[in-house]
């Protein structure tokens, strides 16, 4: 039995444009999509429009795709990131204030900025870059962690000074910048998506399960797995204080809600009229 009503509440339509990357701002009144089109795009899923859709409040032109990012509703700066190169927009006036290239050698999977100073990127190098946006003009990292054997799939900002990194040679890594330390937890499977709690991490893997680790990374403390697909698609999967929530490469299912404590199946989230492909992105806020 339901503890509460599972409700559609709010559709996002780009008619015949998939979407590859969909994200909450902090304080959940935004979400920003990333299109196959190279656009990015910045709804109100609070507000409706006039089919009763959710309201597109700006499109963001010029080459965005990937990895998506802003931080609150108060910050001005989009980053993103199209094949290699790192795109930093200002979101009120949609200019492009900087454009890096060259620096990753492979297609960058992630980003993540902290207060519009310092921003990361995640590439398929097996690296991950740290930059000061008061010094793009030089376009060298502040520091490039390449601890990472293979594809390194999700960065995560923790903490002021901290972020988590999953990779597909089935490790999460924990960087601790200011006192110089790594952590590194096995997980046993090429990860493919990565999402923080409170105190834990899930992993997102390619043998089709999703693995509860503790923050430390010394423990995995639950599994999740047998309700949704993956076996093409990077699937991605997040993480509430109920439950884990994942996209599936079965059509017709939008998500899978895990409990997060007994590890079972909480609901199926369907729509088989508009659900025609995998759901690859996904977020979950309270």
């Amino acid at each position: 039995m339901l503890d509460f009503p599972i409700l559609n509440y709010d559709q996002i339509s780009n008619k015949s444009i998939p979407f590859l990357f969909y994200s909450f701002s902090d304080d959940v009144k935004y979400c920003l999509t990333g299109g196959h089109d190279r656009t990015v795009r910045l709804w109100n899923p609070l507000r409706l429009d006039s089919q009763d859709e959710a309201l597109l409040m700006h499109s963001y032109h010029d080459g965005h795709m990937y990895g998506v990012t802003c931080v609150s509703s108060n910050d001005t700066t989009l980053l993103s990131a199209s094949g290699k190169t790192l795109v930093m927009t200002d979101m009120i006036n949609a200019k492009i204030k900087t454009r890096i290239t060259g620096s990753h050698l492979g297609r960058i999977n992630d980003v993540g900025l902290r207060n519009d100073v310092v921003f990361l990127s995640a590439s398929y190098d097996g690296t991950v870059k740290l930059w000061d946006a008061r010094q793009l003009q030089r376009y060298t990292p502040i520091q490039s962690c390449d601890e990472a054997k293979d594809s390194v799939t999700a960065v995560i900002l923790d903490g002021e000074h901290s972020f988590y990194t999953s990779s597909i040679d089935g490790n999460i890594r924990f960087y601790d910048i200011r006192q110089g330390r790594i952590s590194c937890g096995d997980v046993g499977s090429p990860i493919v998506s990565l999402a923080i709690a409170e105190d834990c991490v899930i992993a997102s893997c390619i043998d089709g399960t999703i693995r509860l680790v503790e923050k430390d990374l010394n423990d995995i403390l639950n599994t999740f797995n047998g309700a949704h697909a993956i076996s093409e698609y990077a699937v991605a999967c997040d993480v509430t204080s109920r439950f884990v929530v994942t996209g599936t490469e079965e059509s017709g299912i939008d998500a899978i809600m895990y409990n997060l404590v007994t590890g079972k199946v909480y609901d199926t989230l369907e729509d088989e009229k508009l659900s025609v492909g995998p759901t690859c992105s996904i977020a979950a806020q309270e």
